[in-house]
């Protein structure tokens, strides 16, 4: 009877193993790379799908081969920390850590120090990593750096014509540094939807509380809000707020994480007798994102955010002053999936304040989903969003439209902080001959001058790996590209010379450094591997 086992693989065969995962996948994505790259068929319980997108054919890869499996996972890590970080990028980095990885296993010696082997790439590395930074050039919103981000946003999307078109209209509607949202819509086409006032994607806790039963939204003038991300379990909880908006008729909204069966059916009751105003919405988010949001709502609306932090209970609340707690607005719109704020009453100082908090929020964070978020928050307290909904035939069309479009907008997000590079491989080439010529090893241990080596070979793969996708003779490139002071390139998508910066073929820099990086990294971990362990299905190992 076959029973599952752990299986223990150690030394060279354990990292055999691994690099072969890490060199068939690598391969195949990196045969997608440039606009030379071709095209992977994916099978899918929809049918056949074909994709030219690294990270993509990455997560469809899973061999049968454990080992193998495991190190072709490592790569697909290597793509997904890229595509989040920046949506571009992910085949590079592939191409890069999969040359390391290869070359470093053919290289080292019986008796080799991997911690030297290491320490010789991350010397190399902050090299790559300086000579990115001072190449970079800054980009401005005129019609220059608008014309730059349009291309950015064109080679990050696979040279999709729409995208680029749909990503500008929104960035133009909103700002450069304004905050932007992609959803899948409801129709064919996409489109772009500027949000004016403070907008969430959550609405009302009860359908029966709307007052247009028809159209499922309720609309208050001059409303007072109660901003909590709190459960209210009792009426009593709230008795004292809704007695007072009731003194000075006047609509309630209230803000909470939930609300017990009891207050909720006394509210519905309380509103079908005309005997009060009152509107309930689910606190927008979880967590941490949700009390943000109910301080931003607090701070626009100049009422008191009643977080879970500052109040362990609603009891709390009962000794304050509703005229401080509560928010006002000249207008509210609740629908069932969704509410717009508009005319909120807080001070310009305080409103002031927390924009500048947020924006030092969003200078912290590194991950751009999390950036965009704190974005979002900021863009809401001042010019509204722009909400970006795609559209497709089908809603796995859709899906896919709606990744690339993200992966675009995170490659417009980089360039618009980091600046730009020459783009098809030629700035890490141009960097790796400078560190050939510029190599002084007398200090260093051989080693380390094997990670440093390792380091410079690796990063120039992209450069001829673009070239021999396209079918054009590397040395003839190569030949050009040194040739011109690594000012010209061959177009691979026409085969003519031309000017990397004027012909707009370039990349965000942070592309390549987080390429570079994401790369060294999974290629430390694999040549340090001593053993894996992973399950199997067979019978029980003999002892010998």
């Amino acid at each position: 009877m076959n029973t599952e086992y752990t299986k223990i693989v150690t030394g060279d065969e354990a990292r055999k193993g691994l690099a072969q995962g890490v060199k068939k996948l690598a391969v195949l994505v990196g045969s997608t790379l440039g606009p030379g790259g071709r095209l992977v068929a994916v099978q899918t319980d929809y049918g056949t799908r074909w994709h030219k997108d690294g990270v993509t054919v990455a997560r469809s890869v899973k061999f049968g081969n454990s080992l193998m499996n495991m190190g072709a996972q490592a790569i697909k890590e290597v793509a997904n920390k890229a595509d989040k970080q920046v949506g571009d990028g992910t085949t590079t980095a592939t191409v890069i850590a999969n040359e390391l990885i290869q070359s470093l296993f053919q290289s080292m010696k019986k008796g080799s120090k991997i911690a030297n082997i290491k320490r010789g790439m991350e010397i190399a590395l902050s090299i790559v990593h300086e000579e990115i930074r001072k190449s970079a050039i800054p980009i401005t919103f005129d019609e220059k750096g608008k014309s730059i981000m349009k291309n950015i946003a064109t080679i990050s999307s696979n040279n999709d014509p729409e995208i680029p078109e749909i990503i500008m209209e929104a960035i133009e509607a909103i700002g450069d540094h304004g905050a932007i949202k992609i959803d899948v819509g409801k129709l064919s086409h996409c489109y772009v939807e500027k949000k004016i006032g403070l907008s969430y994607s959550t609405g009302m806790m009860s359908q029966y509380l709307a007052k247009n039963q028809e159209k499922m939204s309720s609309d208050y003038k001059e409303a007072l809000i109660f901003c909590s991300n709190h459960k209210i379990e009792t009426l009593t909880d709230i008795i004292n707020i809704i007695e007072y908006a009731n003194s000075l008729s006047k609509p309630l909204i209230i803000f909470c994480e939930n609300m017990a069966s009891t207050p909720m059916h006394f509210i519905g009751v309380a509103n079908a007798k005309g005997q009060a105003d009152i509107m309930v919405i689910r606190a927008p988010g979880f967590g941490s994102q949700q009390e943000a949001s109910i301080g931003d709502i607090a701070i626009m609306t100049g009422g008191q955010a009643i977080s879970k932090e500052k109040f362990n209970t609603l009891n709390e609340v009962l000794e304050l002053d509703p005229e401080t707690v509560l928010g006002r607005a000249s207008s509210v719109l609740v629908k069932m999936r969704e509410f717009t704020i508009l005319g909120g009453k807080g001070g310009d100082e305080a409103i002031k304040g927390r924009i500048d908090l947020i924006k030092k929020q969003a200078e912290n964070e590194e991950s751009p989903f999390e950036k965009d978020k704190i974005l979002e928050r900021g863009a809401k307290l001042t010019t509204g969003m722009a909400m970006i909904y795609v559209g497709a035939n089908s809603e796995i069309e859709a899906r896919e439209m709606e990744d690339r479009m993200k992966d675009a907008l995170f490659a417009v997000r980089a360039v618009s902080e980091d600046g730009y590079v020459k783009g098809a491989g030629v700035l890490l080439l141009e960097i790796s001959d400078k560190m050939i010529q510029d190599q002084a090893a007398d200090s260093l241990s051989s080693d380390e001058n094997l990670g440093i080596i390792a380091v410079i070979e690796a990063i120039r793969k992209p450069y001829f790996k673009i070239l021999e996708n396209a079918d054009i003779d590397q040395a003839y490139g190569y030949d050009k590209t040194i040739l011109s002071k690594y000012k010209l390139s061959i177009d691979v998508s026409n085969g003519e010379e031309v000017n990397l910066l004027d012909s707009g073929i370039i990349d965000p820099a942070k592309v390549s450094l987080v390429s570079t990086e994401n790369a060294v990294s999974v290629a430390s971990a694999i040549i340090s591997t001593n053993g894996a362990i992973y399950g199997f299905i067979g019978e029980a190992e003999k002892i010998e």
